[in-house]
């Protein structure tokens, strides 16, 4: 009779322990849960009031500026290229001008010339590195009509 007790009483025992532990473990979980979404609402919160964010919504796009910066650097471009008789200085000189458009803010409405003058600079650089100066010379002339726009 004594040992019927003591396997009730440690079944008993077994199971109180395991379910203290089952609380346990989904109180964890529950309190990583919380804090989880804590942090979630704080890192959203400051994301959305991020200086940065709204700089981003406050600065004008320099319409003016890319136009005559655009130009200046075109018309440089043009002057070195037609001087210079070597292929690979005319490449170097693509890249470093291509290299210039892309890092410039545009504005919506000269997207599309800006494109194109990206990509014809890239024809360009392609062709000074094929060697290839009569389509080279005539994509030369077509971003001249470009710039002029």
């Amino acid at each position: 009779m004594d040992n019927e007790q003591t396997t009730n009483t440690s079944l008993h025992a077994k199971l109180a322990i395991g379910l203290l532990v089952g609380l346990f473990v989904l109180g964890g979980f529950l309190a990583f849960l919380i804090k989880y979404y804590e942090l979630f609402s704080n890192v959203s919160q400051q994301v959305s009031n991020s200086p940065i964010q709204q700089q981003v919504k406050e600065t004008p796009q320099p319409v003016t500026d890319y136009k005559t910066e655009s130009k200046g650097l075109l018309d440089a471009y043009l002057r070195q290229v037609e001087n210079e008789a070597s292929l690979e200085t005319v490449n170097q000189a693509t890249n470093n001008v291509r290299n210039s458009l892309l890092a410039m803010r545009v504005s919506a409405e000269d997207k599309a010339s800006h494109l194109a003058k990206v990509l014809l600079l890239e024809e360009i650089s392609r062709l000074a590195v094929e060697g290839n100066t009569e389509k080279l010379s005539q994509k030369i002339n077509k971003l001249k009509e470009l710039n002029l726009k």
